[in-house]
């Protein structure tokens, strides 16, 4: 699965500033992640204080100096989500690019730590309305902010700074600080061919805010899409269901009414996308940002599309036969047969029909192997012709022969003496892509995931050996590509 990368900036001014990083750096040297502005030092801060310390001496720094040797500095290398004071000799932008992962991180009571408050960049809270939530207000203590070069207290009605980290000293343990919290969605949604709706839960908190006369007001939720800045791909393969149960696209801000009396919302997301992707198909990674009264958050997102090389199984449901009559030929409809169908792609060269294959995999904790198998083909079947880049498109066709002395013929008995040779027989096989029989509805068209990671198309066979006229038969057929433990293709039976 794809990780979704952000770019954070920061504005640092000359001498001592503290800033709060939430990703995980991709660049992990401090020097190096650095470069771009004239940085002296850059400290860490850990709550706990060093073992073997004397009782209530609080916690202790890492930090490395520029310039210094290293056996004068023990932080070890530059990781997030964490606070960081940074002292730099002139003013400069620093830009991290990073792996958004949730933060979780709760303060310890009567210790002095660092607190980045997740706030948008535009219209962040109050102090006061960030940390409003029952069992935070009464705990959170005094905040600290560092101004201009000097520490000072932060006061209630005081606007929090996007990227800022501040000191905070609570009364007691507070293990959920921020005002939004996840619920469901908390490890990032992931989408693929087999998960193609994902929910988020949002924890609000109680109303607090109130319209002046008692009554508590409706709050607004926005969500916006942020793209992963190291994909090509816009981020706009999402949708969000409404109240009425249809989904829309999730716009650039879509805005999300809850009510007075809600404590908690629920989004349900659904990832556009049909077919199989080419080969040289961008990832598509964004983060989800949900904007509320008094804070916000963000939520990873990414969509792994199948590719057409690997191995898909599925099967042909064979459901007429052409009946010739003096009227001339056509297809009448029968009762249908499934036929197991297992598919080669390969990244190279001309894909197959595989009899068999094994997997092997993990299963509870322990090693599986099992044997899958499409039984109407004793060989593998060589298929020829060309297939468009997502599997809509294109005609393969192949043929497999059962000669009349192969063990695995049907009509040949080796302990009858009236059976011990059997009909020598050759079927021809075609599979077109994307195509539909005449008269039905292509899939899809009434289910928008009906094609989600499949292959699909008609499969026609024609049998020539068992009667005076070739026996043609056909049907339609779907595919899903394999993933996940070691696909191996199994042994044959030979002559």
């Amino acid at each position: 699965m794809a990780d979704v990368v952000l770019e954070e900036a920061y504005n640092l001014a000359s001498g001592w500033n503290l800033i709060h990083l939430p990703l995980e750096p991709l660049e992990k040297n401090a020097e190096t992640a650095l470069a771009a502005v004239d940085w002296q030092s850059v400290w860490l801060w850990l709550p706990e204080a060093v073992p073997g310390a004397e009782p209530g001496r609080g916690g202790h720094w890492l930090a490395m100096h520029r310039g210094q040797p290293s056996f004068l500095s023990n932080l070890a290398s530059f990781s997030g989500p964490a606070s960081y004071a940074i002292r730099v000799g002139a003013p400069g932008t620093l830009r991290i690019k990073g792996r958004l992962r949730s933060e979780r991180n709760p303060l310890r009571g009567s210790t002095f730590q660092l607190l980045g408050p997740n706030v948008p960049t535009s219209e962040p809270p109050s102090a006061e309305t960030y940390f409003s939530r029952p069992g935070v207000v009464e705990n959170i203590g005094s905040l600290y902010g560092l101004v201009d070069g000097a520490y000072r207290k932060v006061q209630p009605a005081e606007e929090l700074r996007h990227g800022a980290a501040y000191w905070v000293r609570p009364a007691l343990d507070i293990p959920e600080p921020h005002p939004l919290r996840l619920g469901a969605g908390f490890g990032g949604l992931r989408f693929d061919t087999q998960t193609t709706l994902q929910e988020i839960d949002v924890d609000l908190g109680a109303a607090a805010s109130t319209d002046g006369g008692g009554a508590v007001e409706t709050r607004e939720l926005h969500v916006r899409t942020i793209p992963s800045v190291d994909s090509n791909v816009a981020a706009d393969w999402l949708d969000l269901q409404l109240d009425d149960g249809t989904f829309a696209p999730l716009s650039a801000n879509t805005v999300i009414e809850v009510g007075p009396e809600a404590t908690r919302a629920r989004l349900s997301l659904r990832a556009r996308s049909e077919g199989v992707a080419s080969p040289n198909a961008a990832q598509r990674a964004l983060a989800v940002e949900i904007t509320g009264p008094a804070g916000s958050l963000l939520v990873s997102a990414d969509l792994n599309l199948a590719t057409l090389e690997g191995i898909w199984m599925g099967e042909a449901n064979l459901s007429e036969i052409e009946r010739p009559t003096f009227h001339g030929g056509g297809y009448a409809p029968v009762e249908p047969v499934p036929a197991a169908l297992i598919v080669e792609i390969p990244a190279a060269g001309q894909p197959h029909i595989l009899p068999c294959i094994q997997v092997e995999g993990d299963r509870d904790a322990r090693k599986v192997k099992y044997r899958l198998e499409a039984a109407l083909f004793h060989e593998v079947v060589s298929l020829l012709g060309t297939l468009g880049a997502q599997g809509t498109t294109g005609t393969l066709v192949g043929s497999l022969s059962l000669p009349m002395d192969h063990p695995l013929n049907p009509y040949r008995h080796r302990y009858n003496p009236e059976h011990t040779t059997g009909y020598d027989v050759t079927r021809s096989i075609k599979l077109r892509f994307g195509a539909s029989l005449p008269g039905q509805t292509p899939a899809g068209v009434n289910n928008p995931f009906a094609t989600v990671g499949r292959l699909s198309g008609v499969y026609e066979e024609e049998i020539v050996g068992l009667t005076q006229e070739p026996i043609r038969v056909r049907g339609t057929f779907q595919l899903r590509r394999l993933s996940g433990g070691t696909v191996t293709p199994c042994a044959t039976v030979s002559q």
